[in-house]
């Protein structure tokens, strides 16, 4: 696909190489496209971060990972997408049908 990086990446960063890398490896829908662009500037940000804003770093660390986990990324070992969404979804599935529709509760 490789869609052109958004405006306000740093050029060269990390943000900007990311965005490279993922849209060059998959495709990905609207809604994704929009959620890669923000986490790619929260990497960049994080990188001009000085060394000791430790909240700030935290906080946007949190950010980054929420975004990571809304976005389906390609598969590296040719399995399907997994993404946090659907990590969640599969093991509250799995507890669903473990349990004991007889036992009482």
């Amino acid at each position: 696909m490789s869609l052109k990086p958004p405006t306000g990446l740093k050029k060269g960063g990390r943000g900007e190489r990311r965005w490279k890398a993922l849209t060059g490896a998959a495709d990905f829908d609207e809604l994704e496209v929009e959620l890669l662009a923000e986490l790619c500037m929260v990497l960049d940000a994080l990188d001009s971060l000085p060394a000791d804003a430790y909240t700030e770093r935290r906080q946007q660390q949190l950010v980054l990972s929420r975004l990571a986990g809304q976005i389906a990324l390609p598969p590296e070992d040719g399995k399907p997408p997994i993404n946090g969404l659907s990590v969640r979804g599969r093991r509250a599935a799995l507890a669903r049908w473990r349990k004991d529709p007889h036992a009482e509760a």
